[in-house]
């Protein structure tokens, strides 16, 4: 059962995750209420092998309405999070790298708003045996604070040791003292202690702990410190490892140096770093030396020295001498420094591999072998050259430009029966930062591989051995250690580097070694035909399907079509949502095998048939699916058989993870002749085997597709799946530039490819103002350099895109490579948009540098929507009325005027944006910001405050809002408390009007009682308080209910299009006794009764989706009484204003705004501007039900939720129930 409970929680989890970030563009303006924050597991456990080894699959459940943020502790590096940020519910998947040793990591996850983290939960990733820590020594240099003239060591005495092997610990000193001067340690990291640390002073200066008792099983070690840098002549704060040197020793005379790790604490204020090693002693010794050298002259504090048993690490050997080196023998492999001869620039370029031979001074026993392939890689003589390391060789470089860039050194001859060895490289990284370069080496975006001409390995780790990147030339020396499982005759070697412009290598060399990591590359073998057995294969024919009282069954209610087969055929399971077994209209037929008879029929969108668990062949990776596919559509008085493969997807599974959509081919038939079926297949080679392959078919299109004749074979393999991280992206290759008013000029209304068969890109400016924060989350914005004219702007959308998450901010420069096929333009709702499917890896997003300044255009505000994405300024823009930009309580949306003409001014209601609350004066003045489009209609979103400068008002006193905006009070009276939002109210006092008996008023403070007396009648009374604070209104309407309830006399019930006209009502969604609901603390689930969920004429927002927000009401003899009696708000009375000269057309009108719905599922508004709605009888389920039809959505009552049950989704049929209107008698 726990199993069970924690797949339903990821489900639920990864399903409102895939909603709330790809449901489309949206406005940010939400009520999300209080925050939370919840995460589950509390500890995620893995095995050696780097595989989940508990029921939670490898996955943190993340349940907040906020944004969160994920943090591994600093030294935990091993540890990589799918998703380090996000907004509201997510799935977060774990991965760590194989490993023989025990350890754990604390993540953080917290929630925030601008002003930092408003909750922390602390989890855990455990992997292997992980062995509680038994405290060895530690030093925290005394409690009581020292003063000036500071003790040596040598003098001191206050010391604070602990420790089970700290009993004969003494120190010594050279050129160290005890002090309390400078930045303490106290809050740097944990544990951090304070006020004294040892102080480093004329160089070499030295602190010795001698002495520390081991016991004999005591190899597994863990070492940490604090530790400070600190040049004031240069207030340089940088601590620099090279220059603070740790060494070990079992005797006091023979030191080994000690690597060690530290965190980025020397960025912050106090400027401490935490440093970490974990290490495993050759042999064990019973008595431990550490030492620490300063080589810089009093710039070195040392605080907190621990040492405990920990779970292993890097091997030392204090006997030998030192780290336990791999002993590379015999004569290099291969080698080669890339000088056969200077390269030079061809017509001012510095030429591609492939265009010279400047770089092949390869030798080595396998080097006779030697090919090479590159992508985006040439060599060079400029910039900074290899040096600081030994053997460097100077001269040219192998230089790394558009990423991906590749450098491939093929089939080299290798050693019979040998399967240790080592590849030695020199490396750099420079990236120009403004006016200074970053060269600290990037390992997690610089990758090496191994392969056999086939196959290739994971990215391997390596290590420094030589080199440093923070000294000129800034150039290191890395070893990559492995070990083969099975010997080779031919190894290639790939390098790759994942950012554009910033890496390169010179010296590489491969040679025998000691082993490492180990490798497992499968035998060059000759790829299966795709025409053996087939692992599975169904032509659905067991027995021909019949209807069940009218309707086709579905595929759980018969086994009529179960007729498989096949050698992984025995452990399959299916499951299905809305598929049907059919045998009506055209069956399969067209191409060789089509089986006639049954055909598999894909019902109400979303649709889905998962074929479950089948067994794989051990080892095996290519892979070819095949099926008939066909697609009819009814048009008026023909059909529409074009398949729509944009709209029918596939993909593959573990039984945990699911890949993207993959790409198939036709192969055979045509939807162009009778019987308009076609033979597609799928050609796909895994990442790594599977001992079960899931397979997945949806069509998002309801009513249209069918299938069958499905098969599973080997394959020659193709488009590459990673099922831990879904399909593998193909390489860009040399793509070719691509404008914004190109990709604009291509714009439909719906989504097409950018390019169907090259990968393009395009360089421009990011728009977005990150930390302004007034921007629609995923929304990466830019617009060409330099360009004041229109049409030179553009929005791409995706969680893969999300500037904050990219590290991106205004002024920006990016290449963005837009993959073949993936990438797609839509004019969504008059928005240029580039976007891609939400499983897919449709684009890459590059910084190249950022932009001194960013040119405004002034334009007239009828030109916004041309404009859109650029910077603008309208001149001379007026507003009649102040208030606030922003606002959590209200719609942020302000009426301008300019030479006549109104325009919208957006500014986001929740934070990060830095206009909530902020207020704006009436008056006249030039306003910027980016211009934009949303639903068809253009207006103008500031960037900061900045852009709206000349409205600025730190004066007039304002109400910015009063909670609750409206007053229900029972027919028995009583008091509801209102509380009173102000800016600026200086010596101005709250007043009250509007009420008079048997509704009152009074002020306290902030806050505002209406009181009732008892009502004895059985009509409400209805009234308007006004709050006034110096000129500045609010009003609420306030009801006190009459003995009949929500109103005087009694409903008459319209479900009817028949029955409907224009006119007053009050709308609502319905619940049968009996059916599913989720959130309502009064009414059980499933729900005891009939009820109507009646509009309040409010609508709810959350995670980018937008409801009506509903009352639980039953109905009876005419009267709707709440279920609730104590809830405070109350139905809206709503109007039906028809349309001239269109028949059930209908405006729906509430209080003062007019209902409208987006394109997509679940955006539905109030605005000003009339929507049309479209009223039919829609049949489902043998109930006909009204429905209202606008902007591509239907209005209608949704399953579950009580407090929003109507909601507009593209399906007609979707909901649950229709919709209902009651007319007032």
């Amino acid at each position: 059962m726990k199993k069970s409970s924690i797949w339903k929680l990821l489900f639920s989890a990864l399903t409102v995750f895939a909603v709330a970030v790809f449901a489309g563009c949206t406005d940010d303006n939400d009520d999300m209420g209080a925050p939370y924050l919840n995460v589950t597991p509390e500890n995620l456990t893995f095995d050696a092998e780097g595989q989940p080894a508990d029921e939670y699959n490898g996955t943190f459940i993340v349940e907040t309405n906020r944004p969160w943020r994920a943090i591994v502790e600093d030294e935990q590096t091993w540890v990589r999070l799918s998703a380090t940020e996000g907004e509201g519910d997510a799935a977060v998947t774990v991965t760590v790298p194989a490993s023989n040793i025990g350890q754990s990591a604390k993540v953080t996850f917290e929630v925030y708003n601008s002003y930092g983290a408003l909750i922390q939960k602390d989890v855990n990733v455990l992997q292997g045996e992980v062995v509680p820590p038994t405290l060895i020594f530690n030093e925290t240099a005394g409690s009581e604070s020292v003063a000036n003239p500071y003790p040596l060591v040598a003098d001191y005495t206050g010391w604070n040791t602990t420790g089970e092997g700290a009993s004969k610990v003494s120190y010594e000193g050279v050129n160290t003292s005890i002090r309390a001067s400078g930045k303490s340690s106290a809050g740097a990291y944990d544990g951090a202690s304070g006020p004294n640390v040892i102080f480093f002073g004329s160089a070499p200066a030295t602190f010795t702990v001698k002495d520390i008792t081991l016991a004999s099983d005591q190899t597994n070690l863990k070492l940490t410190f604090g530790g400070q840098y600190y040049d004031s002549d240069n207030n340089d704060n940088n601590f620099n490892k090279d220059n603070f040197v740790v060494y070990l020793s079992a005797n006091g005379t023979d030191y080994t140096p000690l690597s060690y790790e530290v965190n980025d604490g020397d960025q912050v204020d106090p400027y401490w770093v935490f440093a970490t090693k974990n290490f495993t002693l050759k042999n064990a010794t019973s008595t431990l030396y550490i030492k620490f050298e300063a080589k810089a002259s009093s710039k070195f504090r040392l605080d907190d020295i621990t040492l405990m048993t920990g779970n292993g690490g890097e091997e030392i050997d204090l006997a030998g001498g030192g780290v336990v080196p791999p002993d590379p023998s015999g004569d290099a492999i291969y080698e080669n420094n890339f000088d056969k001869t200077p390269a030079a620039e061809v017509d001012g370029k510095w030429p591609f591999l492939d265009r010279t031979d400047a770089w092949q001074n390869a030798s080595g026993t396998g080097n006779s072998t030697v090919t090479y392939t590159s992508t985006n890689v040439s060599v060079r003589t400029s910039g900074k050259l290899s040096g600081g390391y030994d053997g460097a060789s100077g001269s040219n470089k192998i230089f790394f430009g558009s990423a991906p860039a590749t450098f491939d050194i093929n089939t080299i001859t290798m050693p019979a029966g040998k399967t240790n060895y080592r590849i030695i490289f020199g490396g750099a990284y420079s990236k120009k930062n403004g006016a200074t370069y970053d060269n600290i080496f990037k390992p997690e975006s610089f990758h090496v591989a191994v392969g056999n001409g086939t196959d290739w390995s994971g990215n391997l780790t390596y290590e420094k051995i030589g080199g440093s990147d923070t000294t000129d030339p800034y150039w290191i020396q890395f070893a990559v250690d492995f070990t083969l499982k099975e010997a080779v005759s031919q190894l290639s070697i790939r390098f790759t580097a994942d950012l554009a412009s910033a890496f390169a290598i010179d010296d590489v060399q491969l040679v025998e070694g000691n082993g490492g990591q180990e490798v497992d590359l499968e035998g060059g073998v000759v790829p299966p035909d795709p025409s053996g057995d087939a692992i599975y294969e169904n032509n659905f024919d067991k027995t021909p399907a019949a209807e069940v009282d009218g309707k086709w069954p579905f595929l759980d209610r018969t086994d009529a079509w179960q007729n498989a087969s096949g050698t992984g055929n025995s452990t399959v399971t299916y499951t299905s949502t809305n598929v049907s077994v059919r045998t009506s209209g055209k069956l399969s037929g067209g191409y060789d095998g089509a089986s006639g008879s049954n055909k598999i029929f894909f019902g109400s969108a979303p649709a889905t048939f998962d074929i479950n668990t089948i067994t794989m062949p051990a080892g095996k990776t290519n892979y070819r699916i095949i099926f008939g596919g066909a697609y009819s559509k009814k048009n008026g008085a023909t059909y529409d058989n074009i398949f729509k493969p944009e709209s029918f997807h596939v993909a593959v599974g573990n039984g945990t993870d699911w890949s993207g959509n993959l790409t198939y081919e036709k192969i055979g038939g045509s939807d162009t002749t009778d019987p308009y079926w076609i033979q597609f297949a799928v050609d796909f080679t895994l990442k790594e085997a599977v001992s079960q392959l899931s397979i997945r078919f949806t069509a998002d299109l309801a009513s249209a597709f069918a299938i069958d004749d499905v098969q599973l074979v080997e394959g020659n393999g193709g488009q590459e799946v990673d099922l831990e991280g879904g399909v593998v992206p193909p390489d860009p290759g040399e793509a070719t530039a691509i404008t914004i008013p190109e990709l604009i000029a291509q714009m439909t209304d719906t989504k097409a490819p950018v390019d169907a068969n090259a990968d393009r890109y395009l360089d421009a400016v990011v728009m977005n103002d990150v930390a302004g924060g007034n921007y629609t989350f995923n929304n990466l914005i830019l617009a060409t350099e330099n360009a004041t004219e229109a049409g030179n702007g553009i929005t791409l959308y995706g969680s893969q895109v999300e500037p904050s998450t990219l590290g991106l901010n205004k002024g920006d420069k990016v290449r963005v490579t837009l993959y073949k096929g993936l990438a797609k333009v839509e004019n969504y709702n008059g928005m240029y948009e580039v976007t891609g499917d939400r499983e897919a890896t449709w684009c890459k997003v590059e910084k190249t540098g950022t932009v001194t300044s960013i040119p405004t255009a002034t334009i007239a505000a009828a030109d916004l929507a041309n404009y859109q994405g650029m910077a603008v300024t309208i001149a001379n823009a007026s507003v009649a009325e102040g208030g606030v930009w922003a606002s959590a309580a209200q719609l942020s949306s302000h009426t301008f005027t300019a030479d006549g003409a109104n325009f919208t001014v957006f500014c986001k209601q929740k934070n990060p944006s830095v206009f909530l609350d902020v207020p704006f004066k009436a008056g006249s003045g030039n306003i910027s910001g980016l211009a934009a489009v949303y639903k068809n209609n253009s207006q103008l979103v500031p960037r900061n405050l900045d852009d709206v400068a000349a409205f600025s008002d730190s004066s007039t006193p304002m109400i910015t809002g009063v909670t609750p905006a409206s007053v229900s009070i029972p027919a028995t009276g009583g008091d509801q408390v209102l509380t009173v939002s102000v800016l600026n109210q200086g010596d101005n006092q709250l007043s009250v009007s509007g009420l008079t008996p048997p509704l009152s008023a009074t002020v306290d403070g902030l806050t505002v009682t209406v009181t009732a007396e008892a009502n004895t009648g059985t009509s409400p009374v209805n009234q308007t308080l006004t709050i006034t604070l110096a000129g500045s209104t609010k009003t609420v309407p306030v009801t006190l209910l009459g003995t009949g309830g929500e109103g005087s006399g009694t409903y008459t019930l319209i479900d009817n299009l028949s029955n409907l006209t224009a006119g007053t009502f009050l709308m609502a969604g319905f619940r049968a006794k009996g059916e599913a609901q989720s959130g309502s603390t009064t009414e059980p689930n499933p729900a005891a009764e009939d009820y109507y969920g009646v509009w309040t004429g409010e609508m709810i927002t959350g995670n980018g989706k937008t409801d009506c927000e509903t009352l639980q009401m039953t109905f009876a003899n005419g009267e709707l009484t709440k279920i609730d009696a104590n809830v405070t708000n109350s139905p809206a009375e709503m109007e039906l204003v028809a349309v001239d000269g269109k028949s059930n057309t209908y405006y729906i009108k509430c209080n003062g705004q007019y209902l409208a719905s987006g394109s997509k599922s679940r955006s539905l508004s109030l605005g000003a501007d009339p929507a049309e709605w479209v009223f039919s009888m829609v049949d489902k389920d043998g109930e006909s039900r009204l429905v209202a039809a606008n902007g591509g959505c239907s209005l209608q009552t949704v399953d579950s939720s009580f407090k929003t049950m109507i909601r507009g989704y593209q399906s007609a049929t979707q909901g649950k129930h229709g919709i209902y209107f009651f007319k007032k008698n």
